[in-house]
């Protein structure tokens, strides 16, 4: 950016993968027979317009240093005309008070402090966050087609996303940002939901892994739209990233099919939810259990503190290794080791599952959280390339959660809700993960940017590891009480019989 509670007893189907266990990406298509083509043509198809809604979201840290001195916000900062000044500038500010033609130092604005940290955080997340949940909703009535909810949000997050293009203040990237999180906050609920019904429980992990691919293609694709910024200026990088969404929406109403109504027993009883408030009620009733709110934490936590790096991680090399041109790294490693951890995750977890449950899954993803944070200290603390290279088994390992969380909502709750409880599991990660970025200003104050990234970056890490930790235990604890309950049941039951 996503556990088996065993309370929807009547999808023996997902519940239980050994009644008709699937090969890897098998698929249940929308006339119920088994189809891995055209199943995995809908996953790529979604998964490119993730890649698209990632690409938009993140475009600003490619248009952030050059948009700053433009439109005037951020930090008003002495910097040298030249690179072999700038240190000189920073630690002399009377340079740049000097009229002199041949001054070397001048006041200029740049992307950094609390009004680019409010870009990146709460001006798209707060509305981001609240607009997910009624569209999540909004998918499983059954007047809606998802399919066309999701056309729309692609085609207006992408208009949103040229349309920053011709901002010439602040409050007009407040406003856009605004509206592309409010649009965006579709793609990743109906997406799952669809993905959901195309693929098994058996799979559905490995499945949800590669779709979360697109959070990794559409980062690098960033870097790559800093390069392009280096060229044609920041104007043209939002003109650009605003196309390809309109294309993918045209692909998807043309050729994604909608899939088919459930008509299990339980689904067909919610046929008489009609509302949206009974159904946010119905869906938020298994976010009451603790497990899964302590999953939500946990998901949080991790989520703030990749959005933490990914916002933070120009500045950071800015600062500390200034010669370096962050894109030459960042335009492939995510894609190539985030990608295979992402979907490595979910294969793994789905392999482990079937013998463990849910705790299989929560093992992974505790570990895999654990054991990347001293990588990520590796960044911040080695000098270049080491601080890079340390990327390479950071993503590998750290990117595993991602399918592996999302997976474990899915699985909580009945089919009929997956939309709205990723929508709500969205709502959590991101109302509170989401800003967490806003800490870096008053820490970097304090001590320095190095050591805020360290409790915000790998710090956050290992408390999301213990969030997760301790979720697995609240599922054994529960899965112990209801073997007891069951045996009491058994025996009085026995005992009445006798």
């Amino acid at each position: 950016m996503a556990a088996e509670s065993g309370q929807d007893t009547h999808r023996s189907d997902d519940r239980h993968p050994e009644l008709g266990s699937m090969s890897l990406l098998a698929a249940r298509t929308t006339d119920g027979v088994t189809d891995n083509t055209y199943a995995v043509y809908v996953l790529v198809v979604l998964t490119l317009t993730y890649l698209v809604n990632q690409c938009d979201m993140f475009s600003l840290i490619a248009t952030n240093d050059s948009m700053a001195p433009d439109i005037g916000y951020g930090e008003l900062t002495c910097v040298g005309l030249n690179s072999s000044d700038r240190q000189m500038c920073l630690h002399n500010t009377t340079e740049c008070d000097l009229r002199d033609t041949k001054a070397l130092c001048e006041w200029r604005y740049v992307g950094r402090g609390l009004q680019y940290q409010l870009l990146a955080g709460p001006v798209f997340t707060v509305l981001f966050s609240v607009s997910g949940v009624p569209l999540g909703l909004t998918s499983e009535l059954r007047k809606f087609h998802r399919k066309w909810v999701l056309v729309t949000c692609v085609v207006l997050w992408s208009l949103m996303t040229s349309l920053a293009g011709f901002a010439t203040q602040y409050w007009h990237l407040v406003v856009t940002r605004v509206l592309l999180g409010v649009f965006s906050a579709g793609c990743v609920p109906f997406s799952v939901s669809i993905v959901a019904r195309y693929f098994s429980q058996a799979n559905r992990g490995a499945a949800l892994g590669f779709y979360n691919w697109g959070v990794y293609l559409g980062y690098s694709a960033s870097y790559l739209l800093l390069a392009t910024e280096r060229r044609l200026g920041w104007r043209a990088v939002y003109f650009i990233a605003g196309v390809p969404g309109l294309v993918l929406a045209l692909l998807i109403a043309l050729t994604v099919r909608e899939p088919t109504t459930p008509t299990s027993t339980e689904e067909k009883s919610a046929d008489d939810v009609t509302t949206t408030v009974a159904k946010l009620r119905r869906a938020a009733g298994y976010f009451c259990n603790p497990a899964l709110v302590l999953l939500c934490i946990g998901g949080a936590v991790r989520n703030g503190a990749g959005l933490v790096w990914a916002y933070n991680l120009v500045i950071f090399f800015d600062a500390y290794h200034p010669d370096t041109r962050v894109e030459d790294w960042m335009s492939w490693l995510p894609v190539v080791f985030g990608s295979l951890g992402a979907f490595g995750g979910g294969y793994i977890s789905d392999r482990i599952s079937s013998d463990t449950g849910p705790s299989g899954r929560l093992m992974v993803l505790t570990l895999c959280v654990l054991l990347s944070a001293p990588f990520q200290v590796g960044t911040l603390f080695l000098a270049m390339p080491w601080a890079f290279l340390c990327q390479i088994p950071a993503l590998l390992i750290g990117e595993m959660w991602i399918g592996v969380c999302v997976t474990l909502v899915v699985d909580f709750v009945p089919s009929d809700l997956t939309a709205s409880a990723v929508a709500i599991y969205f709502f959590v990660i991101m109302i509170l993960g989401g800003n967490a970025n806003l800490l870096v200003p008053p820490l970097a104050d304090r001590l320095s940017r190095r050591v805020a990234l360290l409790f915000t970056f790998p710090g956050f890490y290992l408390l999301a590891a213990a969030l997760f930790a301790l979720t697995m235990l609240v599922i054994r604890r529960q899965k112990t009480r209801d073997l007891c309950q069951s045996t009491c049941v058994v025996s009085a039951t026995v005992g009445r019989d006798s």
